[in-house]
């Protein structure tokens, strides 16, 4: 039973639960915090809960962690602070809901992401990044590890659009988006999201515990978000 979904409260006897799902975004390198998002479906309301937390130090992000992030700044800041918000919309205002994937190539200035990659490097940073953490749980070992650099597949993020229905004297169109990234596909070599996961702060004790099925696990969210809001667009 997820604190999430203990959190939701029912209209009433005839409002019943029917879905829940948690995902993260990553956001920008420049940006110090990534977002986690959790969805909660019910027989008449969709809820979005979604919150900031910060990124931890990372060795392969050093210069970003002291530059960009401002990271000596979290020391003293109250993560109490961040963005955190809850919303909800009912299912019968729900319009359309859709999903774009977008692939992104490996860029030199995503320490995580880079086209070119060496698994012993990698491991060494890991390593040494633990060693500054105080983090002494056990690290996740990669069957082979050398010298040789390897190229690095394409990364994606799947945004999920949600279009809600207006009155005739609106301006705009009211639309709800929120993003998963690393988003794994069949074309996305998963071991790369996971490290980005790890190094970001969240690898191992939080983790997801389905993440060595990550592709199953995104796939899963859009297929029954796709069903679910599929029947009650009907």
């Amino acid at each position: 039973w997820s604190p999430t979904i203990s959190m939701v409260k029912l209209a009433g006897s005839k409002e019943q639960l029917i879905f829940h799902a948690s995902f993260r975004d990553i956001g920008s390198t420049r940006v110090g915090r990534y977002t986690n998002t959790d969805i909660v479906i019910t027989s008449g309301r969709l809820f979005l809960w979604e919150r900031n937390v910060f990124k931890k130090f990372d060795c392969q992000a050093c210069c970003y962690w002291l530059c960009c992030w401002n990271g000596l700044l979290n020391l003293i800041s109250s993560p109490l602070h961040l963005h955190n918000s809850c919303s909800f919309f009912t299912l019968p205002s729900l319009l359309s809901f859709s999903t774009d994937l977008s692939v992104d190539p490996p860029s030199w200035f995503e320490p995580h992401h880079q086209p070119l990659r060496c698994d012993r490097i990698d491991h060494c940073t890991d390593r040494l990044t633990r060693c500054l953490r105080c983090d002494w749980s056990r690290a996740p070992q990669k069957s082979a590890m050398g010298w040789c650099p390897r190229r690095t597949g394409p990364g994606a993020s799947t945004k999920l659009v949600w279009r809600l229905r207006q009155s005739s004297h609106a301006a705009e169109d009211f639309v709800i988006t929120h993003n998963i990234r690393p988003f794994v596909t069949e074309e996305v070599v998963e071991s790369d999201a996971e490290d980005v996961y790890r190094h970001i702060g969240i690898g191992n004790k939080g983790m997801d515990p389905r993440l060595p099925d990550l592709a199953e696990h995104h796939e899963e969210i859009l297929e029954a978000l796709r069903r679910i809001l599929g029947q009650a667009q009907a």
